[in-house]
């Protein structure tokens, strides 16, 4: 595509001619020498979908995301009847499908954001609206954030966090808008708060952080949680009097919620906090559940290379960050991964022992990790199960439930017990486009088109029965509509899930978007990338070679090209 010479994205140009030198439409982000830095979409605000069912989605999930916009708080709501305030992943989810049609958006959703974060790099889990700030528990006065030297008071917030997808979320606006002052902006409190997550969560210098709530996990009631939760022991007066909101609203079943089991449990877990002033030292040496979970460690594998990504694009060192990503991606292998049961566990550090709970967040631990490939074939053997509504199964059911069906634990409709989440679907999709086997690509399509029909009949809801897409949790849900928007709209992801014809040498893919490619510089060029067109199975296929590689500076993991 071409650019301006200010480096703006001009227009978006079709595919070149078959001898076209690289340079010549991989442009944007070019330094003076032509050299190729990281790849830029352009804003394709004209993005409506190549199929009917795409075009409705799109059309319904912007309506969405555009009732659910927040303009006294520059951020989007996940969903208004349920979740009234600001969420730390929503709102990053949320600026994935902004991207591709309202750059102000999403930015403003991480700036939002950011603006709450704690003295320490702490990024709340929640940014509470004022105006709503009663209709929600626990709301800002349950978590005495004040007793904290390290809180802003201005928007309040809770006192934990969630996943730190934040980054990635960043860098997709960055990709969809060419801003490289929103990098250069964003950079520093991203840094910030990754360096409070190693400094402050990590007890054992492994590179994996633990979660101290299972709110910071985004899976609130996951089976992997009971065995700690079954250990606390409540006396009375342990837990502060309180009163649900969740399970009284008339649109929400109380039944898929979590029990009261588990909210007196949440809420003794708050008061250990408070009671220590939010000191992260006298938590971890207190705190009955602290637990290193798959799913936010491989997403913080990610989003520090990611990080490391961005540290190059503004001319920052960025060694530092590759190589954390590194030590959290090995370490996630050795002590998560089990090669026997092909299958990623949690770490329950209080009792030091692995929790043997295959759950769906678990299954996304390749959303950052690269298995082994006798490993992946195993691991994908399970996702493409019957148990787990895989395409190998009678495929009358949704892929992918939070719990295999054939376990105890397994719950059709309740909350993370069982139900489909569309960004679990999603971090699944994207760890298997990253691997390079058919077997990956068509396990990828076919749950790509599955969340599809999935949310075409359960319309845009928190989460889904895998039996037959019945609709539960909140309506009219903002990540259901943004990473719709994302599948959908990214020119490359979506060729790979659509393809089909692919070019195959035994059982490996050769198959690249021809705009998308990612070069990573820092002032030098690495690669230089030529195109080529070949036979595939339905015709002629085009991809682009890595025909030289030149290893410089900061950029430690070239294999990621």
């Amino acid at each position: 595509f071409l650019c301006s010479s200010s480096g703006s994205v001009a227009d978006l140009g079709r595919e070149p001619e078959q001898n076209a030198d690289v340079q010549s439409f991989l442009c944007c982000g070019c330094d003076d020498s032509g050299a190729l830095s990281h790849r830029v979409i352009a804003q394709d605000k004209g993005c409506v979908g190549s199929t009917p069912q795409e075009k409705k989605l799109l059309s319904g999930a912007r309506k969405v995301l555009n009732m659910n916009w927040m303009s006294e708080m520059n951020s989007t709501l996940p969903s208004a009847n349920l979740y009234p305030h600001q969420w730390s992943w929503d709102s990053a989810f949320i600026a994935f499908g902004y991207a591709h049609y309202d750059i102000i958006r999403a930015k403003e959703e991480m700036r939002s954001l950011f603006r709450a974060q704690w003295k320490n790099g702490l990024v709340p889990h929640i940014v509470f609206n004022p105006q709503t700030s009663g209709s929600y528990f626990p709301g800002p006065k349950y978590w005495k954030t004040n007793t904290s030297p390290h809180a802003v008071h201005d928007p309040e917030t809770t006192g934990i966090v969630q996943p730190a997808v934040h980054a990635i979320a960043v860098l997709k606006t960055y990709e969809a808008s060419g801003d490289i002052e929103y990098l250069r902006e964003m950079f520093p409190l991203l840094k910030k708060w990754h360096d409070y997550l190693y400094r402050e969560r990590d007890v054992h210098g492994e590179h994996l952080v633990f979660v101290r709530h299972p709110w910071e996990t985004g899976m609130d009631n996951a089976p992997s949680w009971d065995d700690a939760f079954n250990r606390i022991e409540l006396n009375e007066g342990d837990v502060p009097p309180f009163k649900r909101a969740d399970n009284k609203h008339s649109d929400v079943d109380a039944s898929d919620r979590p029990t009261d089991f588990y909210y007196d449990r949440y809420v003794y877990l708050m008061k250990i906090f408070y009671d220590n002033n939010y000191d992260e030292a006298e938590i971890a040496a207190k705190c009955p559940f602290l637990i290193q979970d798959v799913l936010f460690n491989t997403i913080l594998s990610k989003a520090e290379d990611t990080l490391a990504d961005i540290a190059v694009l503004i001319g920052k060192p960025s060694k530092e960050f590759r190589s954390r990503a590194e030590k959290t991606r090995a370490a996630i292998l050795k002590k998560m991964w089990n090669a026997e049961d092909a299958a990623f566990y949690d770490y329950d550090l209080f009792s030091d022992e692995v929790i043997k709970e295959r759950i769906g967040g678990a299954m996304a631990g390749i959303y950052g990790v690269t298995l082994p490939r006798n490993d992946m074939k195993n691991f994908l053997s399970v996702l493409d199960s019957e148990e787990a509504m895989g395409r190998l199964g009678n495929q009358t059911g949704f892929p992918l439930p939070t719990m295999l069906t054939n376990e105890e634990t397994y719950m059709p409709n309740n909350y993370w017990r069982g139900p489909v989440w569309i960004n679990i679907n999603y971090m699944v999709i994207e760890g298997l486009l990253s691997y390079g086997t058919e077997e990956a690509l068509e396990t990828a399509q076919y749950l790509f088109r599955k969340t599809l029909d999935l949310v075409q009949i359960g319309g845009f809801f928190e989460y889904f029965s895998a039996l037959d897409a019945s609709p539960h949790g909140g309506g009219d849900f903002s990540w259901t509509a943004s990473l719709v928007i994302d599948m959908i709209c990214d020119p490359d992801k979506h060729d790979r899930l659509t393809a089909a014809n692919v070019a195959s040498n035994g059982s490996e893919v050769v198959y690249f978007s021809g705009i998308t490619i990612s070069v990573l510089v820092g002032g030098l060029t690495v690669a230089v990338i030529r195109k080529r067109t070949r036979g595939g199975q339905g015709g002629q296929v085009s991809t682009y070679e890595k025909a030289s590689l030149v290893a410089e500076g900061d950029l430690q993991d070239l294999s990621r090209l």
